[in-house]
């Protein structure tokens, strides 16, 4: 027998009713000539007692087994829930089990119809960043970030960028769906972060509200020829510059744009919502508002 392996051992037994006290089997090794062995130390023999158990009549049934559980990390939760609906011939997914777990990165795990695990992972930093941005949704989210080498930052590295902007009445529906969808996205208690949102159709229309109202800003602003510095606050909402001056004389710069304003991070989830649930009427209308 290999070490871990599962064996069976038949016990033949006859009896009208089973034992009413524990058993246990004790094994013991055997030499070459069928004796058992004796600990040269102790003078006893090799052996070693189970767990005590209790005998049972076998009725002729098998309890059925658990159905089998993968665990599959995946770029986001809609790609996961897409994979399991194709892959499994699913068309209704449930979710249950959310849970955060803190290891290298930040993970966030649920199960889909108790066959498969979802895993996320997430930078904490930049989920940090995220809920302050949730927490402020008329600071801007604007944030700069000044290193002169490659390495870990926490969130007390990024700097507040204000934005100049924001004060025309271009700004005020924006403002007010922005208030509200972040207000929604927050009920949802421990899934209360873009990436980890259980994407219900209030909030999906929510979102996809946010996104048009959003895209109806700029299209104001550059309409009525917005001066530029305004149009550049309009664009650099949720984003993270990122200087690094440590390369030369020239710094380099990139800039990560957060997904609280990423319109597609807003639209396709609530779309992938309606699919995948089967309201093709919530799709025909959600689509129509997007474009």
């Amino acid at each position: 027998m290999s070490p871990g392996a599962d064996e069976q051992l038949r016990l033949d037994m006859d009896f009208d009713e089973p034992p009413d006290f524990g058993v246990c089997i004790r094994i013991a090794p055997l030499g070459a000539d069928g004796s058992e062995l004796i600990n040269r130390e102790t003078g006893e023999v090799f052996y070693a007692d189970s767990h005590e158990f209790f005998l049972v009549k076998d009725v002729g049934f098998a309890p059925p087994e658990p159905p089998r559980q993968s665990l599959r990390t995946v770029p986001t939760l809609a790609f996961g829930r897409l994979e399991v609906a194709v892959d499994m011939r699913e068309t209704i997914l449930a979710e249950t089990e959310p849970e955060w777990i803190n290891k290298d990165l930040e993970y966030f795990r649920l199960r889909l119809n108790d066959r498969r695990i979802l895993n996320i992972g997430l930078n904490s930093t930049l989920l940090a960043l995220e809920k302050q941005v949730l927490a402020e949704p008329r600071e801007g989210g604007c944030f700069i970030l000044n290193v002169d080498e490659v390495r870990p930052v926490d969130k007390q590295s990024f700097s507040a960028y204000p934005l100049l902007a924001g004060n025309s009445e271009f700004w005020l529906a924006f403002w007010r769906e922005r208030e509200t969808f972040f207000k929604r996205l927050k009920q949802s208690d421990i899934r209360a972060v873009i990436e980890a949102v259980d994407w219900t159709p209030d909030l999906a229309a929510s979102a996809l509200r946010y996104a048009r109202v959003y895209r109806e800003l700029i299209d104001e602003l550059v309409s009525h020829n917005a001066d530029v510095s305004e149009l550049r606050d309009a664009l650099s909402i949720d984003s993270l510059l990122i200087r690094n001056t440590g390369s030369g004389e020239q710094a380099e710069e990139a800039i990560v744009i957060l997904p609280l304003i990423h319109c597609a991070r807003h639209g396709l989830p609530a779309i992938h919502n309606c699919y995948v649930n089967g309201r093709s009427n919530c799709l025909n209308t959600h689509c129509a508002n997007v474009n």
